[in-house]
C-alpha cells in the first residue's frame, strides 16, 4: 500500500535456490491513442493495462525480506497504479504478484 511515495513490500520466506528479480511495473488502466498511419489510420483506440515503466527494485534469496520501494517519479509521471511481481532468476517464471494503486490501498 501506497504510504507518501514509498510502497512497502514485504516478502515471506521461501524456498529458493537462486535469488529472484523484484520487478516494480507501472502501468495505466486506460490509455487512448489516435492512429495516424495504415489500414487503421484516423482511427481512437483505447488500451487497457498499458505498461509504461518497467524497473528492477532488489532482489530476494528466500529469507523474509521488507521493502520499501519509492514511486515518486512514477506518480509525477502521471501512472495510476503498478505491479511488484517477483521473477525467478534468468527471466524464469513469476514466483508472485500484486496489483497496486498508486494513489490508495492495495488490490
Amino acid at each position: 500500500m501506497p504510504r507518501d511515495d514509498h510502497i512497502r513490500v514485504e516478502l515471506p520466506a521461501g524456498d529458493r535456490g537462486k535469488p529472484a528479480t523484484v520487478w516494480l511495473v507501472a502501468y495505466d488502466d486506460r490509455h487512448t491513442a489516435r492512429i495516424t498511419a495504415g489500414e487503421n489510420s484516423g482511427a481512437t483506440i483505447t488500451y487497457t493495462n498499458v505498461v509504461r515503466s518497467l524497473r528492477p527494485v532488489g532482489s530476494w534469496d528466500g529469507r523474509a525480506k521488507t521493502m520499501d520501494i519509492d514511486i515518486s517519479a512514477d506518480r509525477r509521471a502521471g501512472y495510476g497504479n503498478c505491479a511488484i511481481l517477483v521473477q525467478a532468476a534468468d527471466g524464469g517464471p513469476i514466483l508472485g504478484a500484486v496489483s497496486v494503486p498508486m494513489t490508495g490501498g492495495a488490490r
